[in-house]
């Protein structure tokens, strides 16, 4: 798969989980779920199966379920209320789906307390009472290691650094020597470092970085620092935090499925964040999360 065509798989789907979430229309169409994407049915269920291991009816059958099952156990609704809810036509209709999902009927599944009422998938999306979702777990089995997440807009003071790793424990350190007191032990803002290189930087082991951390918009800061406005959106996560020691092939995973391969541009590149879990001049077992933005850039303040 093209990687601008995976980023924008990834980024569509996660768009439209929101709206099948927040959407009150039981059911919601798979052709509503198309036109919105801009794709045909045919294309729309592949996306889906490729990527959540379900069909859009079958996803969107089993949050319905969850929620009834939410409903009838926390609400107390009746099952001709639940039924409704659920878009079924007959109770009895309503019924048979809810044993087969749950192995025992709505009746039942009310004064059970043991069972779960979420159903078990690879994507991690669930109905919620709230309408929303900000994630959703790659199922498909070339990035299954990775979640698609929405995160916000973030101001960041950084400084230039250049080189291998074994050597960036000085810039750390200059760094958080720059930064007023209330930043440097405050875990809401947590190192990050920045990556905006090229694929076949990453393959000779020699990109440029910016080290940084995320500083609330009003803050002043130091001349010494550059000031990054990091846009908000979606991001795909790579879900396990890495030590040193596996760190090299976790950035060259990122490269290999989610960086363009050819010569273009810096700006064309998406941004890859790499968020530290503490100070790595501090704490030599410090481990970090990578994550890369689906098509977007960068800018100075």
């Amino acid at each position: 798969m093209l990687i601008g065509t995976r980023h924008s798989h990834h980024r569509c789907l996660l768009r439209l989980l929101q709206d099948v979430v927040a959407s009150e229309q039981s059911p919601m169409r798979v052709r509503t779920l198309a036109e919105a994407a801009g794709f045909s049915r045919a294309h729309l269920t592949r996306v889906f199966h490729s990527l959540l291991a379900e069909s859009p009816a079958d996803l969107e059958r089993r949050l319905r379920l969850e929620k009834s099952a939410f409903n009838l156990r926390e609400a107390g609704i009746s099952v001709l209320e639940a039924s409704r809810d659920a878009g079924y036509a007959t109770p009895e209709a309503f019924s048979r789906a809810f044993r087969a999902a749950y192995g025992m009927l709505p009746s039942e599944f009310r004064s059970d307390r043991i069972t779960d009422w979420k159903l078990p998938c690879a994507s991690n999306v669930h109905w919620n009472s709230g309408g929303t979702i900000s994630e959703f777990v790659v199922a498909s089995p070339d990035s299954g290691r990775y979640s698609v997440i929405e995160r916000p807009a973030v101001t960041m003071a950084a400084l230039r650094f250049a080189g291998e790793a074994a050597s960036w424990y000085d810039a750390w350190q200059a760094l958080e020597a720059s930064l007023p007191e209330e930043l440097r032990n405050n875990p809401a803002f947590r190192p990050t470092m920045l990556h905006f290189e090229t694929h076949r930087a990453y393959r000779k082991r020699k990109p440029r970085v910016e080290i940084a951390i995320p500083i609330p918009q009003d803050m002043a800061m130091p001349l010494s620092l550059r000031i990054l406005q990091v846009p908000g959106g979606v991001f795909a996560m790579q879900r396990e935090l890495v030590d040193e020691t596996k760190r090299r092939d976790a950035l060259t995973d990122i490269a290999e499925n989610w960086l363009p391969k050819s010569s273009t541009s810096r700006s064309a590149y998406p941004v890859v964040l790499e968020v530290f879990n503490d100070w790595p001049h501090r704490n030599t077992k410090t481990k970090s999360q990578l994550m890369v933005g689906l098509d977007l850039g960068i800018s100075m303040a």
